[in-house]
């Protein structure tokens, strides 16, 4: 749930980006070109979307080593396990 909504914030993000690249759109004061802080936004969002990707790769691969040092898994006998 986590990886959809953080691929779709960054999707928004993009659009949101090429739009003021395309609109050539400059802050009031400085004149400066607004997407260039808009790409730093979406940098921001997109870093996020590779690190939840890979923290699921991870589980899946091995869920033990995926897990984080306090963090169980249950064996199914209703047992939990420290790794």
């Amino acid at each position: 749930m986590l990886l959809l909504f953080t691929c779709l914030f960054a999707w928004v993000m993009l659009s949101r980006m090429e739009s003021y690249y395309s609109s050539a759109q400059v802050t009031s004061d400085l004149r400066m070109p607004v997407w260039p802080f808009f790409a730093l936004m979406w940098l921001g969002v997109a870093v996020p979307v590779l690190t939840v990707f890979l923290r699921i790769v991870l589980m899946v691969i091995d869920p033990r080593r995926g897990l984080d040092h306090y963090e169980r898994l249950d064996d199914g006998d209703g047992k939990e396990s420290v790794r």
